[in-house]
Parts: C-alpha cells; structure tokens; sequence
C-alpha cells in the first residue's frame, strides 16, 4: 500500500491533471476510526518547472493559513521521496453548480432563501481570507480570483465551503500571476494582467454567482469567451435582475447592480459590505434560511448520488487493503461534451473543471476552463464493481476536493434516512454511531462597553451588538474588540453552545492634567450602641 508522508495511506486515486495527482488517503488504513483525507501532490520529475514547484508551495501556504468554518481547510503539507504533498480537507456535499442545477430540474429552481443564505457564508469567508495576516500582523492581501459555482460546496449538514486557492494572490506570494480564473465569473479588471487586483474582484464574481442564483439562468448564456470578453470590456452595465425576474424584490435586484458596477469604484468596498447588505435584506424580506433548512434542501436533492458515493469509499477502503491490486482509480472518459456543468440525472458523474496550461489557452489567446469527466474504475482485476459513476464529488485541479464523505460505521449496515422537505417530517430513527446527525444551532451573541467599540470575528468587522444563529461547531473563533481610548481586548470562543458575551474596555487615557483624586473615605465610627 502507497503511503505518502510516512502515516497516509492512499486508497483510492482521484484523478489529477498536468501537474498534480490527487487521492483518498485513510490515517489508518485497517482501522475504522482513520481520519479520511484528500493528499494532493505535485509531480516531480527531471523536467519539473521551478515555478509550478513555487505554485504548489504559495498555494500550500495560504492553504494552511487560512482557518476558518467557511472556507475548506488544508491540514498540513510535507515532503517525501515522492516530492511535495498537501493534506486537504474531505467534504461531504455538493458544489452549487450541481445544487443549482438539479434544483432547477426538480424544484424549479433554488429558494430565494437557501441562495441568500449561501452567498452570504461565501461572503464572510472572503471577508476572512481579505483581512488574513502573516506572522507579523501583516496584511496578507489575498484576491480568491476563481469565485465561481464550481468552487463552492455545500455540505450535507448545510455548511458553506469556498474552495480552491490555486490562483489566488497574495501580497507574499512568490509565484509569477497573470490573468486567471474563470471567465464566466471574471470581473472586468481580472481580464488584464497589468492591473492589480483587490478584494473588489472577488465581490464582483460573488454578486455575480448572486445573481445567477436569483434569475435561475446564467449570466453569459449562450455567449462564447471572445463575446464575454468583449462584453466586459464595454460601457454598459450588466443587465439588472429584474429584467430577467420582473417580481424580484428591489432590495435584491440594487444590491447586484451594486456588486456588478464595472467600475470598481462603484462596487461595495469589501465582502463585508456585500454581506451585510443581502444580510439586512434578507431580514427586511424575511427569506432568512437557517442551517438546517439548508441541510434538508441537499440532502433531499442528493440522496441518490450520496448512498452510491458511500458504497464506492467503502469498496475503496476494502479494496485498498488487498495486496497487488493497486489503488482504484478514476480516469477520465473521452471528452464529449463542453457544457461546463455536467448533471445527468440518469448517468452521474464525477467532473473536474482543471486551470488550463499554457497549451490550453483558446484561439483568441485568452486562458480557457476544460472540463474532465470522470469515470469510476477498478484496476485491472476483472472486478466490475468499481463501475458505478460517483455524483457529488469535485475535484478542482490545484485545490480542495470535495467528495461524499463516509460518516458511519465500515463494518455495520446503516439506516440513513436523508432528512426531506415533507410536513410533518417522519420521526426520526434510533440514535446509533452510524446515523447522522442533523445539525445543531447555537445563538451567538456579543456586546461591548463602550457601544461606540469596534467589534470585529474572525478578522471580519462585524456590528454591536452582535448576534447569530449558525450551525454548532469546534472552530476557535477570533473575536476582538476595540475603541478609541480604551485597550483592545481579544478573546477566542468556540460556537459549540449558545453564549452571550459582554466585552467590557478598560480606558487608556490619563487623567486630566490637575486632577487631584479625592481621599479615601474615613471608617465609619463605632457604633455608640455598642459600648
């Protein structure tokens, strides 16, 4: 059995592209409780370019840093005799472009709720990797610049995940930028390399997603890259939501025409911004979604594909403790198709939108996003059972990948009822270890003395008095408060429970000049009834 790093041992190989290769590795392959996790490394050989090794090496550095609930984690990264590996994080859900588009078949599109509800946690992960810092309290100046559908999971227990790092910039980073990203979602100053780009880029391709989500079609539909490109370039603005949705709240349709201003000027400052404005619509409208109403909504739209993605890890971990057999693999099939969101209801699959190579740029010179579709195979054995298609799992070349995660007991059946939309629900089953466990919310709330104080979450400014409802969690959380005159204070809170917290200041400024502090009050005389 391949190990990687001395303690990961492969089961099952992912697929890969030109520069890297990606597999399910088990901590402990023979044991039931080995943390499953996705290792991604990059390939070595003589003719290795020095700047795809400092690529990887950027990536895995703002991979690490980057800790937050909203955004997937990478564990650590290492080198062995193989050459550099990253530890990615290994999800159980779906990208939003499937979750669109089966909405869109089956329920006629995704509520308004369930979108807001979305691009608001994708909000408040760019806010966070925005305001990131180095060691030295540095800002880091991280631009996502790949904000797209494709590069957002949400899981089955409704979490938010912004996913793939691998084009990010970074004010440390070391690797050489150009222009990247996906066009579909490019805002128009991210079509020239000479420009440098702020966090303004990544709320233009979040208001876009917005958008896309709330009219149930896509932006440049039916136009080719040369036209998107030719469209962005051009002084008229993109067209408003509500020419495509006429009953569209106003709320919502002003807050994409802000996101989408061509001028980055125009646009919201940050994803701070762009957050706070769909959160205060949201409660204006009253289309706020809660975490497990996110959870229901994939869960009832996905039941199939996640059963079948249980059953193939399984076979893999099986299959993977044998000996000369090697790993099962995922090969792509012959390409046939260019739609770039693939999601047959009878036949699906695993598909992996990879960043082009040099080679692979489009006539006109612009950068192009190709699509792998991947099918499920067994190595050469005789043994068909790897032959079921995976749905559900995204693999982003130089990123996170995001696969149905196996979340219950190897050696015992299981009765997972996915949770659905139905009312009144059906009681739910027996707790065992291999049931799944819904999600649990917790109210969040925090004020400061003085009112006027800065409060800010994990490095995002949030307003006080500050409360929230999220989904119960073990992430650290950064809470800080501070005001003029007064000595910041930082605190770090689990969300595992519901807390209020009052944060209380203590002053900075001297006294005035010529105070004299009154003396101490005298004891007070005996009592005379007393002698």
């Amino acid at each position: 059995m391949q190990v990687v790093g001395g303690r990961f041992h492969l089961i099952a190989h992912l697929g890969g592209g030109a520069t890297s290769d990606v597999s399910l590795a088990k901590t402990d392959a023979k044991s039931d409780v080995g943390r499953l996790s996705v290792i991604k490394r990059l390939k070595l050989g003589k003719d290795a370019e020095p700047a795809l090794v400092e690529q990887f090496a950027d990536e895995a550095r703002l991979s690490l840093r980057l800790i937050h609930a909203n955004i997937a984690q990478a564990f650590e990264a290492g080198s062995d005799d193989a050459g550099p590996f990253l530890v990615l994080e290994y999800l159980e859900g779906q990208t939003l472009s499937r979750i669109r588009s089966r909405a869109q078949r089956s329920a006629g599109g995704l509520p308004r709720a369930i979108a807001l509800n979305v691009v608001m946690a994708v909000a408040t992960g760019l806010a966070y990797a925005h305001s990131a810092q180095d060691e030295a309290g540095k800002p880091l100046r991280i631009v996502h610049r790949d904000v797209s559908p494709d590069n957002i999971v949400v899981t089955y227990a409704g979490a938010t995940k912004l996913i793939d790092f691998s084009v990010a910039t970074a004010a440390a980073s070391k690797s050489k930028s150009g222009a990247k990203g996906n066009i579909s979602y490019m805002a128009p100053e991210q079509t020239s390399s000479s420009i440098a780009l702020d966090e303004r880029a990544d709320v233009f391709a979040t208001g876009l997603v917005l958008w896309e989500l709330l009219a149930g079609k896509r932006m440049w539909e039916g136009l080719s890259e040369a036209e998107v490109l030719a469209r962005l370039a051009d002084d008229k603005p993109l067209p408003a939501l509500r020419s495509v949705v006429p009953d569209m709240p106003e709320e919502l349709d002003a807050i994409c025409a802000q996101a989408l201003k061509k001028v980055r000027d125009e646009r919201y400052e940050s994803a701070v911004e762009l957050r706070e404005a769909i959160e205060k619509a949201a409660q204006k409208l009253g289309l706020r979604a809660t975490t497990r109403e996110v959870a229901e909504l994939v869960t009832s739209l996905f039941e199939e594909e996640r059963e079948k993605m249980r059953t193939i890890v399984e076979e893999a971990i099986v299959g993977a403790g044998g000996t000369g057999k090697g790993l099962p693999r995922l090969r792509p099939a012959p390409p046939s198709s260019s739609k770039q969101f693939v999601d047959d209801e009878t036949d699906p699959r695993l598909w992996a939108p990879t960043h082009p190579r040099a080679a692979d740029s489009s006539p006109d010179g612009t950068s192009a996003r190709v699509v792998e579709v991947l099918r499920v195979e067994q190595a050469p054995s005789g043994d068909r059972r790897f032959t079921l298609l995976i749905a559900g799992a995204v693999l982003i070349a130089f990123a996170v990948v995001a696969v149905v995660a196996l979340t219950r007991d190897q050696t015992k059946p299981i009765d997972d009822k996915p949770v659905t939309t139905a009312t009144p629900p059906p009681p739910p089953p027996e707790p065992s270890a291999s049931a799944w466990v819904e999600p649990v919310e917790v109210t969040i709330e925090i004020s400061v003395n003085p009112t006027s104080a800065r409060l800010s979450v994990d490095g995002v400014k949030v307003n006080t008095p500050y409360r929230t409802t999220v989904a119960t969690g073990k992430f650290v959380h950064d809470v800080k408060a501070e005001a003029d005159g007064f000595e910041p204070r930082s605190m770090k809170v689990v969300f595992d429970r519901d807390r209020s917290i009052e944060i209380a200041l203590t002053p900075t400024k001297p006294p005035p000049f010529g105070f004299v502090p009154p003396p101490p009050k005298p004891p007070p005389k005996p009592d005379d009834a007393g002698r």
